[in-house]
């Protein structure tokens, strides 16, 4: 299943996200938004538990979340891991490192570290532009135990989810955009950039200024 989630409030922050002009302190802010507005459209069908509680008045009954996994693509997915694990408290997390060769776009793992009993497992990535880096984190999950059940990301390009959904067909991929191109370098156009420079101000040779209308 795919959903580009178009509330209002989702759209607003990533028109903000994709804005060139504004902080890297007002694009962290917004990552954190548009973060918890996506994994509550990714929670609305999640597995819950009853229990027993009491209230100041009397016992009653009531539901909570159960735990899951979420991986974090390094370095832009912690951003959305710190939120996650924030809504979903009994959840565990792995992190992958993987970068592009240049030349090839082909993913090169760096760094796993996944813990043992997965279970059912999300994946964190902003931009999913080739597809390369989830395809190969699905692999390395699937090869420990455990079992892909999504992918929450702020933009995908058309490629790179016609390739999950391919590949991976019970997948539910959460995303507030599809974009339809990718440039000669592999990254999503109009996309956002690159969501890990502009998250930790990495950010060459720009001078950034915040006029009146930014937050």
């Amino acid at each position: 299943m795919v959903q580009v989630v178009t509330h209002p409030l989702v759209q607003s922050e990533l028109t903000l996200l994709r804005r060139s002009d504004i902080s890297p302190k007002s694009f962290r802010e917004s990552l954190r938004r548009i973060s918890i507005f996506l994994l509550y459209e990714f929670l609305r069908n999640a597995e819950t538990s009853e229990v027993e509680i009491e209230t100041p008045l009397e016992r009653t009954g009531g539901h909570v979340l159960n735990g899951m996994t979420f991986v974090s693509i390094l370095r832009a997915g912690i951003p959305v891991l710190d939120v996650a694990l924030d809504m979903v408290p009994h959840s565990i997390s792995g992190f992958v490192g993987i970068k592009r060769d240049e030349n090839t776009l082909s993913p090169i793992v760096y760094y796993v570290n996944l813990p043992p009993n997965m279970g059912d497992t999300v994946v964190l990535d902003p931009m999913v532009a080739t597809a390369g880096t989830v395809m190969k984190t699905m692999e390395l999950v699937k090869e420990r135990g455990g079992v892909p059940k999504g992918v929450i990301s702020v933009i995908c390009s058309r490629y790179a989810v016609r390739i999950l959904t391919e590949k991976f067909p019970s997948l539910d991929i959460i995303t507030a955009a599809i974009d339809e191109k990718l440039n000669d370098k592999g990254y999503i156009v109009p996309g956002l950039g690159d969501c890990g420079d502009r998250y930790y101000g990495n950010i060459k040779n720009q001078i950034l200024k915040i006029k009146p209308a930014c937050r």
